[in-house]
């Protein structure tokens, strides 16, 4: 039943040592997440493979949340950004709760993907800090330079622009 549930959901789950940090079991949903193969491939890595130490996740980190949820028994939410086999930087939203497996103090990490969502929230954010800079721009130029700066951040595209007509001329500037 354990392993029915385990790999029938759809939620990406792994199972961590609270002790040694060493990744016990994890679902195909968590294998599929992290663009590893196998079980095997995914403890080679470890927590710090798979940790996007750059956006500041590191093995302590892990460390102090497991520590924090072991030692008062209750569940913690987290926000954390995980490195896949190819680079890629997935946010995943991570409910930890601490239980016993077979006599071992273990974690189990119930992972949800949220990278769509907070790519969704920065554009929000960029737009709307936009629409704040543009009523105070003097310029046309001021403004043109808001929406290319906008457009590249919300995009992810180096290659916005944005051109001004000139009534007095002929052509765009």
């Amino acid at each position: 039943a354990y392993e029915q549930i385990f790999e029938g959901v759809q939620d990406a789950i792994t199972i961590v040592d609270a002790e040694t940090l060493e990744i016990v079991d994890a679902n195909g949903a968590y294998l599929s997440l992290v663009g590893y193969d196998s079980l095997d491939a995914v403890r080679e890595q470890g927590v710090e493979g798979l940790n996007d130490a750059e956006a500041g996740f590191t093995r302590d980190d892990t460390d102090q949340v497991v520590s924090r949820v072991v030692d008062s028994g209750e569940p913690e939410l987290v926000d954390w950004a995980l490195e896949t086999e190819h680079g890629t930087v997935r946010w995943v939203e991570i409910k930890v709760t601490p239980a016993t497996l077979d006599g071992r103090e273990v974690v189990i990490a119930v992972h949800r993907d949220v990278t769509d969502r907070r790519r969704r929230e920065t554009a929000i954010r960029a737009l709307a800090n936009a629409s704040e800079e543009m009523q105070t721009a003097a310029t046309p130029t001021e403004v043109a330079t808001v929406v290319v700066e906008t457009a590249t951040a919300v995009t992810g595209l180096s290659a916005a622009a944005c051109w001004l007509d000139d009534d007095d001329e002929t052509g765009l500037e």
